[in-house]
């Protein structure tokens, strides 16, 4: 390993990168250098004499984070090697059940997501009756994927959810919990497609039940690193638990005031009482922040101190003062966008401040980044927002799928919609290669391929149609309506947040153009033109930043 001494590790670090015989929680404030820490203490572990790299596994959350932290061990490690155990808790356990089902001669695990998800579940709860539902079944698939996401988390099974269900005796919790047991046999039946979900069950009930295997996995690791650990949810923990035994070669990191994700099951008493699982747990405390000067962490520590559990005050390691924090208070999100917008055009204006060296921070992206870039135009300044995800949104995409259609018809929009309406991907594909191979339309070759699927394209087509003639901001809406988004259903999930506040956005733009007298296709144009790609990666010179 290269020199530590070579890199400005704190004392704390250092305790932290060394420590031995007992399990080792090590509560990391943020800018402290967590993951500087714990990439150290890996890279220490696999040289030293009795440890093989493959002897330690890291696990995180994202593939970024993974990636991240595999490059970081790299660069301290003095000689390369073959395999790293750096995954994330979902390619862990995809890892595991690819070996063992190797093992059984099975086919590796196939992972099923998005629409062929929706389809599976479509399919499976098509003649079952919903009472609390009826005929919403576009609301109950919605509500069911993310409930059986949510029970996996919890290692919840279909019969205790229905027995939950029943003893509460709420009619639309026991529809769901019906629905969750058809996709869920479904899912076991097949044998070849997991969820994200079903990979740590699946993992978890072979580890509890077979001895042999569990004792096989718990000896391959001689020590676990764990990223994040406040975000952890109940299916994690259990994962952790089988899988350090007394746990003397486990290792966390993690801040309890940086656990954001109780909304997917997540829980930070895993890590706050750690104590309970591993009565001889260490704790280190990385308090050297360095990130922000003194006075961005005096306002840190002064709200953190509210929360109801012991912490140590964050310094900032170089002993920086700093200028103070300013706060402004805004009554919605467009004055609080001007607000910011305004501060940015005198810091460039003014104070020739590049734009590459300024930042807007947010909670999320695609939820808060629109009325700061539009703010932001209107002062003359461009931004780029990195969400990590597509820069054309789904409304957007609905919206311009159903407008194009509108004055002539492509196979791609018409696809969206139908898609989007659940018809089969997988059909709807082959039908296509069909019609460019034949020369033919789309609608002509489902006809002879679905005698079903043919109406619900001219149905499509005929409601697109009847949109011509109404005003722009109405023809917006009914384009959503029209790719089955809305109305939505009782329960509004976040990715149903996301895309009303993006489909407000577009309303708004559309009102816009139409008060200016423009035309559906000047208003198309101008979504095309705010949708286009971000800049080039690193071509961020002209550009506000707009990130998480």
């Amino acid at each position: 390993m290269k020199s530590e001494h070579d890199l400005p590790f704190t004392d704390e670090q250092r305790r932290a990168i060394h420590h031995d015989g007992s399990s080792l929680r090590i509560i990391a404030g943020a800018g402290t250098g967590k993951t500087a820490t714990l990439t150290a203490r890996f890279a220490h572990l696999v040289e030293r004499d009795d440890l093989q790299i493959g002897d330690v596994l890291a696990l995180t959350f994202t593939n970024k984070a993974a990636s991240e932290m595999k490059s970081r061990i790299i660069d301290q490690l003095d000689r390369s090697y073959s395999e790293f155990w750096v995954n994330t808790f979902h390619a862990f356990c995809q890892r595991i059940l690819r070996t063992e089902r190797g093992r059984q001669g099975l086919p590796a695990p196939r992972i099923l997501e998005g629409q062929a998800r929706r389809n599976l579940l479509k399919r499976t709860i098509e003649h079952q009756q919903f009472p609390a539902y009826g005929t919403r079944r576009t609301e109950l698939v919605r509500q069911a994927l993310v409930l059986v996401d949510r029970a996996k988390d919890e290692l919840l099974t279909p019969a205790a959810l229905l027995d939950n269900a029943n003893a509460q005796n709420d009619p639309q919790l026991q529809d769901l919990a019906v629905a969750y047991t058809l996709y869920q046999e479904a899912l076991v039946f097949g044998d070849r497609d997991f969820d994200w979900g079903e990979l740590q069950t699946r993992v978890i009930d072979t580890l509890e039940n077979d001895p042999a295997t569990l004792q096989r996995w718990r000896g391959r690791f001689k020590h676990i690193l764990v990223d994040e650990y406040q975000d952890i949810n109940r299916a994690q923990f259990r994962l952790i638990e089988l899988l350090a035994g007394n746990g003397r070669n486990l290792t966390v990191v993690g801040d309890v005031d940086q656990s954001v994700y109780a909304f997917r099951g997540a829980s930070h008493t895993f890590l706050s009482e750690m104590s309970r699982s591993y009565p001889d747990v260490e704790t280190v405390h990385l308090t050297r922040n360095f990130r922000s000067h003194q006075k961005i962490l005096d306002v840190a520590n002064a709200l953190i101190d509210v929360n109801p559990h012991d912490r140590q005050q964050l310094v900032a390691h170089d002993g920086r003062t700093g200028n103070p924090p300013t706060v402004t208070q805004a009554s919605d999100e467009h004055r609080e966008a001007e607000s910011i917008a305004r501060q940015i055009a005198r810091l460039h204006w003014i104070d020739d401040v590049p734009l590459d060296r300024i930042a807007v921070l947010l909670r999320s992206v695609q939820m808060g980044a629109g009325p700061i870039e539009g703010a932001l135009e209107a002062v003359g300044l461009r931004s780029s927002s990195a969400s990590g995800a597509d820069s054309t949104d789904e409304a957007s995409r609905d919206v311009l799928a159903v407008f194009r259609l509108i004055d002539e018809i492509k196979p791609g929009d018409l696809i969206r919609i139908l898609i989007s309406q659940g018809a089969d991907p997988v059909e709807i594909a082959a039908a296509q290669v069909r019609a460019t191979r034949e020369e033919q339309s789309l609608v002509d070759v489902l006809t002879a391929l679905d005698p079903l699927l043919a109406p619900a394209a001219r149905a499509a087509l005929d409601e697109v149609a009847a949109l011509k003639d109404r005003p722009l901001p109405e023809q917006t809406y009914e384009a959503t309506v029209l790719c089955g988004r809305l109305p939505l259903g009782e329960t509004v999930t976040r990715d149903d947040y996301r895309y009303m506040r993006s489909l407000r956005r577009i309303i708004e733009r559309a009102q816009d153009v139409a008060e200016r007298g423009g035309t559906r296709a000047a208003f198309i144009q101008a979504l095309e033109s705010a949708n286009s790609p971000l800049p080039e990666a690193g071509d961020t010179t002209s550009v506000v930043q707009i990130m998480t």
